[in-house]
């Protein structure tokens, strides 16, 4: 029996990609295109067959906690600055906001190479996080260099019952400016959307239907409840000690 609160959501309501047949075909979206800019947090490592000669250009912080022997050793991060510059060692300033990582990785590798064999750059942006709020309420920290809204929302459990899916709110700030999009789950032409595939500090907002703001209303109300109960019993306590 459907609760009283959610109601029942039909297969129609809830279902991605209602025209799923349209997927068939479509041009898949260049993954790298996730640009580095301003304020943004790299790890870059530098690899080499000789690890030893490598050293210079892997600066390490010692971290400080726990005494002893048992320090370990912390990735330094490159803040890129106003400008879209990090200060890289030996190499000095290099401009690298608008560069994807494997951009940045493979100019990396070409500067290095005339003090190392081989090099292999390794870069990763630290701070790729992206924020649901509504009835998702959830920020999860990216590992790698892509992710589209599908994954995105596989990682934090999918869009409840009580969200809707065809009208996702995505906010994205770009060169200083916030943009949004909103975009419908129920169509697949969603996937040809630049806000499809989602960058780094991107809040994604799923609204609530109105079965969730029933729901969140029935709910502040017994939480506003239970507040009074709880405050007139500590009067209560308070004054017959």
């Amino acid at each position: 029996m459907c609760s009283l609160i959610t109601s029942c959501v039909t297969r129609k309501q809830a279902q991605f990609f209602q025209d799923r047949k349209n997927i068939e075909g479509q041009i898949v979206r260049d993954e790298n295109n996730i640009k580095i800019k301003p304020d943004d947090r790299l790890t870059i490592m530098v690899l080499s067959p000789n690890q030893e000669a490598a050293r210079p250009f892997n600066p390490r912080l010692i971290n400080a906690g726990g005494g002893g022997g048992g320090a370990g050793n912390q990735t330094v991060e490159y803040i890129v600055s106003n400008e879209g510059d990090i200060e890289f060692p030996v190499l000095g300033r290099i401009h690298v906001a608008g560069l994807t990582v494997i951009q940045l990785a493979r100019y990396l590798e070409e500067q290095i190479s005339p003090y190392l064999n081989d090099p292999l750059v390794n870069v990763n942006i630290a701070n790729f996080y992206i924020t649901f709020l509504g009835e998702v309420n959830q920020t999860i920290n990216i590992p790698g260099d892509h992710i589209n809204l599908n994954q995105a929302l596989g990682m934090v459990g999918g869009i409840p019952p009580t969200g809707k899916i065809d009208n996702v709110l995505i906010i994205r700030e770009v060169d200083g400016k916030r943009t949004y999009q909103t975009l419908n789950m129920k169509n697949s032409d969603i996937m040809e959307s630049e806000f499809f595939d989602l960058q780094q500090d991107d809040v994604v907002y799923i609204e609530p239907t109105p079965q969730g703001r029933q729901r969140r209303g029935y709910l502040g109300t017994i939480s506003n409840y239970i507040g009074l109960v709880s405050s007139a019993i500590s009067l209560i306590f308070i004054f017959t000690r």
